[in-house]
């Protein structure tokens, strides 16, 4: 049945992965995929801003299908996103992960409304656990956040997509990483390797 359901998705060019027993992300042209109903457009061509009906996400394809590369030994995990921007990867990955606990940080201070929309619709507010305001280059505001959070759990799964600065970068770097567990993924997003 599920072979069946791909190929007709195929022929109609929408290509189909499954992330997880729980998600299927079902890729329309290369650069639009949903999952699950949710739809989510990747910059450039989205551009603007995230909406009730859809989320805007500043990923690669590439990138995308790497995080889904990771979902099946990342989920139920702690997981802790530098970087909310307009909501798009907080989503994405709380579906694709199911992760028992999603901190994402924003260093913008007002909260974003289709991500707060996405969280309560799907039941998620013990999980999803957005927080404005934060910097990344504060050490005490971070360990603060990751204390009400995480309590003293460890991290299994870091993706930094904040600044994209050195400095802020080596600050948020040096609180998070000492708390990632063995066999954990500390992820720095675009970033060359000469930089």
């Amino acid at each position: 049945m599920w072979a069946q359901h791909v190929a007709m998705r195929r022929e109609a060019g929408i290509s189909a992965v499954e992330a997880s027993d729980h998600a299927v992300l079902y890729w329309s042209g290369s650069r639009r995929f949903s999952i699950n109903g949710t739809q989510y457009v990747l910059r450039p061509e989205g551009g603007g801003s995230s909406s009730d009906d859809r989320f805007v996400l500043r990923k690669s394809r590439q990138l995308v299908e790497y995080y889904v590369g990771l979902a099946s030994e990342f989920e139920d995990a702690n997981v802790v996103e530098l970087g909310v921007n307009e909501g798009g990867s907080t989503a994405f990955l709380a579906q694709i992960l199911r992760p028992r606990r999603l901190v994402a940080l924003e260093i913008e201070s007002e909260p974003n409304e289709p991500l707060a929309e996405f969280v309560k619709a799907h039941g998620l507010g013990t999980v999803v656990r957005p927080r404005y305001g934060a910097d990344q280059a504060n050490p005490e505001q971070l360990e603060a956040v990751l204390k009400e959070n995480l309590g003293e759990e460890r991290i299994d799964l870091v993706v930094d997509d904040a600044s994209h600065n050195l400095p802020e970068t080596i600050a948020s770097f040096n609180v998070l990483f000492p708390r990632l567990r063995p066999g954990g993924a500390f992820v720095i997003e675009d970033w060359m390797w000469d930089q």
